[in-house]
């Protein structure tokens, strides 16, 4: 009988090993060579000299009867994808309670937008818009901007007044801030109501923070976002910090530099997290300082000299985000209603409002819960990454369709005939030598 080696299935050589991955399972194996040769000849049979380790290969989906074993796994991921997108017993706000912000970041895509604070009567509306979900049971809550915490007091009306819906539940609180207006009134608020996530910016290290990160007069806020992180970050013990440090071609080195800095600063809390946010350019934005593609690869590479503890083991993805599901909304300050968290402040990505029944651009709408996920994607369904990857950004890929730019929206694991995929693995293997 015939056997084929799964599109999700990959071996490879590095170092004088034989290794082998397959991104369903998720597993890893160092394999012999007569194994190794056996996956990779050009007709494999199920006749072998070890038929319990063949047949151990077809329990993981490592090796296949026929192409419709993997064709079946896409169609339940689809299937998942579809049911999570149209799923009504859940509703996702990411709220701006404000698109002001107290800092003038040189690169930031809410420059030029117009200003806009949330009134009474729009936390209103958005209670009744929430409270007229009535197959809903949970909600989460992303607080976003401009910078949220220049409104506490909105944020806290919001909250008391959702608490009193009945027959919701929070599950899920979190907030998007610059880190530099948490202060008392703050660190109280979200101590009765607490966040599960909070994420903070930093630039690099502290002078290259303070040439990009100022405040309206110039003041750099390096010092003062870390003397907030120790502020809060004991009195939100069940709030996960993730720090994000923001990694372009001008400050790449910084990385390592700040992430050993953070770990030894908050050595006694396991409630926070380091990684790296690649730059890379916004239309309208473009800059030889953003990251390719391939200065990505690079960094990554950088990342591992030396070291086994620059790259992540790869992890099963979500797909899809707020743009592509149905019962979650992107809420700016007048009560319009977007489909992604870049669209705030634009008019002609409003798709609606929450005080009007009707869609005001079903067009765009429908386009992204039609268009907008990788299963939509013909090279999507054909690659074997599609377990580890997460299809890359929905506003991407509707520009690449119905704008014609050409992001790549494929994962890193991909580049170089996936190289990093082998070099991450390879790095994992060592490291549990």
């Amino acid at each position: 009988m015939r056997l084929f080696l799964s599109r999700y299935s990959f071996t490879f050589y590095r170092h004088g090993k034989y290794l082998l991955y397959n991104s369903i399972n998720n597993v890893f194996y160092e394999i012999n060579q007569p194994l190794y040769e056996y996956l990779t000849q050009e007709v494999i049979t199920s006749e072998s000299d070890d038929n319990h380790t063949i047949q151990q290969l077809i329990n993981e989906h490592i090796l296949v009867h026929s192409a419709s074993e993997d064709d079946a796994y896409y169609d339940a991921a689809k299937g998942q994808f579809l049911i999570s997108s149209f799923n009504t017993s859940h509703i996702g706000l990411t709220i701006a309670p404000t698109v002001r912000c107290n800092l003038k970041c040189p690169y930031c895509f809410e420059e030029n937008k117009p200003a806009g604070t949330m009134s009474e009567n729009t936390i209103n509306n958005l209670i009744k818009f929430i409270r007229d979900h009535k197959c809903a049971s949970t909600y989460s809550i992303a607080w976003f901007g401009g910078e949220p915490l220049l409104s506490p007091n909105i944020i806290q009306s919001i909250l008391v007044k959702t608490k009193d819906i009945e027959h919701l539940k929070l599950t899920h609180h979190s907030i998007v801030t610059n880190g530099t207006l948490i202060n008392d009134e703050v660190i109280n608020l979200f101590i009765e109501y607490p966040l599960t996530d909070i994420q903070i910016t930093l630039d690099g290290n502290r002078t290259h923070h303070n040439e990009k990160r100022f405040t309206t007069t110039g003041q750099g806020t390096f010092d003062l976002i870390l003397n907030n992180i120790d502020k809060s970050i004991y009195k939100w013990d069940n709030t996960k910090f993730s720090i994000r440090i923001n990694i372009d071609k001008s400050n790449m080195n910084d990385y390592c530099e700040m992430r050993d800095m953070i770990k030894q600063r908050y050595s006694n809390c396991n409630n926070i997290s380091i990684y790296p946010g690649i730059l890379r350019a916004n239309k309208g934005c473009e800059s030889e300082v953003f990251f390719s593609s391939k200065d990505h690869v690079e960094f990554n590479r950088m990342l591992n000299d030396g070291s086994t503890t620059g790259r992540r083991y790869p992890s099963h993805c979500s797909k899809g985000c707020t743009a592509t599901n149905a019962s979650s909304y992107v809420i700016g300050p007048k009560g319009e209603i977007y489909l992604c968290w870049e669209h705030i402040g634009m008019q002609e990505k409003i798709v609606g409002n929450i005080d009007q029944p009707a869609l005001s651009n079903p067009t765009l709408f429908y386009r992204f819960l039609t268009h907008g996920s990788l299963f939509d994607d013909i090279q999507c369904k054909q690659c074997g990454l599609l377990p580890i990857c997460n299809g890359g950004c929905p506003n991407k890929r509707i520009e690449n369709i119905f704008e014609k730019t050409n992001h790549n929206l494929c994962a890193l694991y991909n580049e170089n005939d996936k190289d990093i995929l082998y070099d991450t693995l390879y790095d994992y293997f060592l490291s549990k030598l």
